[in-house]
């Protein structure tokens, strides 16, 4: 039922109702999707955010303290696409993770969850996807549901921000 909801999202309020159900899926309790384009330097700018439900006070701590640039999340989805638990991610980057950004999220109770992603096979688009809770409810099952959501949100994203003409309209 999920996966035919995401083939016919045709604007943000119906990916929003897609992310919506899919908390209930992954144990989540905040979600959040985005598409970007990776630039020449490889480095992805996500410009395409539909927010579900995640804290609007974690996105002004997020780029006032710059945490993008400390988020191993990030760090692991630029170099590893896929579905990540991000405890598995904290441990991978054990010595690099900053306790500002460990503080930070956990002050909003997203310092756990599962994120995926997938290219776009020009290269150029890339998606994430995300669930929160501050309990770690994440696991395999979470992760095989994941792996099959995942490329159905990557391509609902890819429809509306088409059918909305957004930014990343040349490289679709």
């Amino acid at each position: 039922e999920t996966i035919q909801t995401l083939i016919n999202c045709k604007n943000d309020a119906d990916i929003k109702a897609v992310l919506e159900k899919a908390k209930e899926l992954v144990c989540g309790e905040y979600s959040i999707c985005g598409l970007g384009v990776y630039d020449n330097k490889g480095v992805p700018e996500v410009n395409n955010v539909i927010n579900c439900s995640y804290p609007e006070g974690w996105f002004e701590v997020y780029r006032e303290e710059k945490l993008y640039e400390i988020d191993p999340i990030v760090w692991h989805h630029h170099k590893f696409l896929g579905t990540q638990i991000w405890a598995d991610t904290y441990k991978k980057y054990k010595e690099k993770m900053s306790p500002k950004f460990i503080y930070n999220a956990d002050s909003f109770g997203l310092s756990l969850g599962i994120a995926g992603g997938i290219r776009s096979p020009s290269g150029r688009l890339t998606s994430i996807i995300s669930f929160a809770n501050d309990k770690n409810y994440f696991g395999a099952h979470q992760k095989a549901i994941m792996d099959i959501l995942v490329p159905n949100f990557h391509e609902a994203l890819i429809r509306v921000c088409r059918e909305n003409k957004r930014k990343v309209l040349p490289y679709l």
